[in-house]
């Protein structure tokens, strides 16, 4: 961590923005190469978050997620499919959702390929609604052709995405 903190000052990175953060993730997801500034970044921000399980379990809950998971369990079962980012995240998922959602989910996946998770599921098989909500551009890749439908949660975390999201959920109320 320390290598990678005098790599980011040696670059002149001074400040790095939660709008940093979501360009370098949309060019990942996208394929898109990173300029060398977003690679120290990058890089920095990896070495922060690898290994680092207080940092998954101690983080807050976004805005209107609460509402959201009420307004889910009124249109049906609801399931969590999460990304892992390395081991101890998953396990910090896990510790997270208990805390703050204790006993809410119906099923839990800690599931890199979100798609095929969705299809080795058999919720569609079974005539459930799918719905991915996630801030994510490479989750929309792996669930087409899925028959699950995808809200696009962005920006990450903010309170237009909350509004976005929880309409779209009032939208599939009975």
């Amino acid at each position: 961590k320390r290598k990678a903190l005098r790599n980011i000052q040696k670059a002149g990175v001074t400040c790095v923005t939660g709008e940093d953060i979501e360009k370098a993730t949309l060019k990942k997801d996208r394929g898109i190469e990173h300029t060398p500034r977003e690679k120290v970044v990058v890089k920095y921000l990896t070495r922060l978050l690898a290994n680092n399980k207080p940092l998954w379990v101690d983080m807050k809950v976004a805005e209107g997620a609460h509402e959201m998971v009420d307004l889910a369990k009124q249109i049906g079962n609801v399931y969590i499919l999460s990304s892992p980012f390395d081991d101890d995240s998953v396990s910090a998922k896990h510790e997270w959702l208990q805390r703050h959602f204790p006993n809410t989910f119906d099923k839990i996946f800690i599931e890199g390929e979100k798609g095929q998770t969705i299809v080795n599921t058999g919720i569609i098989e079974k005539g459930e609604i799918a719905i991915l909500i996630d801030d994510r551009v490479k989750a929309e890749q792996q669930i087409d052709g899925t028959g699950a439908q995808l809200v696009p949660h962005r920006p990450p975390a903010s309170k237009e995405a909350a509004a976005k999201t929880l309409q779209f959920l009032r939208g599939l109320l009975p």
